[in-house]
């Protein structure tokens, strides 16, 4: 099956989740558990091992403790970098 992102827009997306928690001050634990997924799949996501998808994005954005419309912003913002 064809990866639904590009290498650099699941790069940004990546960064963005990255870049959110820390910024934050949250650790992959706190995000897992507000997501409620495990830290092994949010350092999956970070690193790229693995990705999220779209329906997942207002939870991941509410563990992050930011809107998803926020979080869109900053993975748009890193994808232009």
């Amino acid at each position: 099956m064809p990866a639904l992102l590009s290498t650099k827009a699941a790069t940004a997306l990546r960064e963005a989740m990255k870049t959110a928690r820390t910024r934050a001050g949250l650790s992959q634990e706190d995000v897992a558990k507000g997501v409620g997924r495990n830290v092994k799949w949010v350092s999956g996501v970070e690193t790229g091992a693995r990705g999220f998808q779209a329906h997942e994005i207002p939870r991941v954005a509410k563990a992050l403790k930011m809107t998803p419309e926020k979080f869109f912003k900053l993975w748009m913002a890193l994808l232009r970098a």
